[in-house]
């Protein structure tokens, strides 16, 4: 399998390979590839195919507020309510 860190967004369509490590607080962009045996540090914004650090943040709040906006978008559109953009 992968490993993924805390705090994490995986975009959609995002594919992970078999032995690929991503930091904490990291961002995969939907439609990436990230190969076989990739590694990726904390805080890196990761897209592409394959995919590559395309950008690293600052902090991880960020990321961590994101991903909770993301998952609770998540929930409302599985409950049919409208979601925000």
């Amino acid at each position: 399998g992968c490993t993924i860190g805390d705090n994490c967004l995986i975009g959609i369509n995002a594919t992970i390979m078999d032995g690929a490590i991503i930091g904490n607080n990291c961002i995969v962009a939907g439609h990436s590839i990230v190969t076989e045996g990739a590694v990726f540090p904390d805080n890196s914004i990761i897209a592409g195919v394959p995919a590559k650090v395309v950008k690293t943040r600052d902090s991880g709040e960020a990321n961590k507020g994101n991903a909770e906006w993301y998952f609770q978008n998540a929930l409302r559109y599985a409950r049919g309510e409208d979601v925000q953009t």
